[in-house]
């Protein structure tokens, strides 16, 4: 009883959230593209300072924060610090630019299980440890896994994660040990 009550509470969310989200995008404004990019062909600029956003961008990605993914690369970061937050990620989103990632942020430290749930377009996952440090990347994760139920986890416990579009952290040489900055 408990279980189906959950069940039925979690959509009820997902459905008033859902519908929250902005309805009055054209496709003209839509200008990103990262579905099937080849991680060779994308050209990421260092940035030395915040990209501006354009409003499509701030009416899909909320709660946005500043983060510095190196010395010579800042980008947003749309934050999903709540459980409804976390479970809706970027599924639905019709696009990500390369200067906005998600960042999930969770209140404990343990092995974090993700799926592609909605999602139109690849990303890559970065897992990061309770001082910000990168402990694995999950590269070029296709939409379409979610079809056969396919999780992605973190290989050890992790605080928080970052979803981005693909090879922007292989293209600037962002590994395992690096140290991502952000203020949460």
């Amino acid at each position: 009883m408990k279980i189906l009550l959950f069940s039925l509470v979690t959509a009820i969310l997902l459905t008033v959230f859902y519908f929250q989200l902005p309805k009055n995008i054209s496709t003209e404004e839509i200008t990103h593209e990262t579905v099937d990019i080849d991680k060779a062909d994308i050209e990421y600029k260092n940035i030395s300072e915040l990209p501006t956003l354009t409003e499509t961008d701030k009416q899909i990605y909320k709660n946005l924060i500043p983060i510095s993914l190196n010395e010579s690369l800042q980008v947003w970061a749309s934050v999903a610090d709540s459980s409804i937050e976390r479970q809706l990620g970027l599924s639905n989103t019709p696009y990500l630019p390369e200067y906005v990632v998600k960042l999930f942020v969770f209140e404990d430290i343990a092995i974090r299980n993700f799926w592609m749930k909605d999602m139109n377009y690849s990303i890559d996952i970065v897992w990061l440890d309770e001082n910000k440090k990168v402990i694995s990347v999950t590269e070029n994760l296709l939409p379409e896994s979610y079809h056969d139920r396919e999780t992605f986890s973190s290989e050890v416990p992790a605080k928080y994660v970052i979803e981005t579009v693909p090879g922007l952290f292989l293209k600037h040489n962002i590994e395992v040990g690096s140290v991502i900055k952000f203020d949460i």
